[in-house]
């Protein structure tokens, strides 16, 4: 029976690096193929291979977090970008700038504004980062007190360390996603909407998905 592979920094960096090269050159086609298609069969069956590619791209890794958030990221949001891109609606557009587009397509954040490079005025007094930075820090914080709780959970009863579990999950998408939206603020210069708008507060699942997401 063949071993599982185990994950090493180097087999990781190597997965990394395939997908910091294949993730744009697959964006940079979808934009330039859609500007030259319409709308509808045309532009899906052009950007078939890029679908292949982004449900492919979890296989890289071998590392588990790792292959999740590349699920989540390649082969849910972006092939979901890519194929509502291809019907002729979605948060992507043709007309976007290259880095605009690719970062958009890539990771989970959303312009501010409709297009990278229409601004209102108004909006660049303001600090680009200034919406993300507090949930970024908020759940390093509260991720840095779970780490430090966790030798101590063994008094606790079940239903409470399930509820810190969940609590662990939910911080720590919240800190990888204010993370990217960081990033991509500081690449672009804009501001960047917020993946969670007050999940702390919610009072169901249909509310979360629904309206806080």
């Amino acid at each position: 029976m063949q071993a599982v592979e185990q994950p090493t920094s180097a087999s990781e960096l190597r997965a990394l690096a395939w997908s910091a090269l294949l993730v744009p050159v697959c964006t940079v086609y979808a934009r330039s193929a859609c500007r030259c298609l319409r709308p509808g069969r045309p532009r899906l069956a052009a950007l078939f291979p890029t679908f292949l590619v982004f449900i492919y791209l979890p296989c890289l890794f071998n590392s588990l977090h790792l292959r999740l958030l590349s699920t989540f990221f390649h082969t849910w949001l972006a092939t979901n970008k890519l194929v509502l891109l291809a019907l002729g609606s979605g948060p992507l557009h043709p007309s976007l700038p290259v880095l605009p587009f690719v970062l958009c397509a890539g990771l989970p954040i959303k312009l501010r504004v409709d297009v990278g490079h229409h601004q209102h005025p108004t909006e660049k007094s303001s600090s680009p980062f200034a919406d993300l930075l507090f949930p970024c820090a908020r759940s390093f914080v509260f991720l840095t007190c779970l780490a430090l709780l966790h030798p101590h959970t063994g008094f606790l009863p079940l239903y409470a360390v399930h509820y810190l579990y969940c609590a662990q999950i939910f911080l720590t998408l919240d800190l990888v996603f204010s993370s990217a939206g960081l990033v991509a603020a500081a690449a672009l210069g804009t501001g960047m909407e917020r993946q969670f708008r007050a999940p702390l507060v919610v009072a169901s699942v249909n509310d979360f998905w629904g309206r806080q997401w």
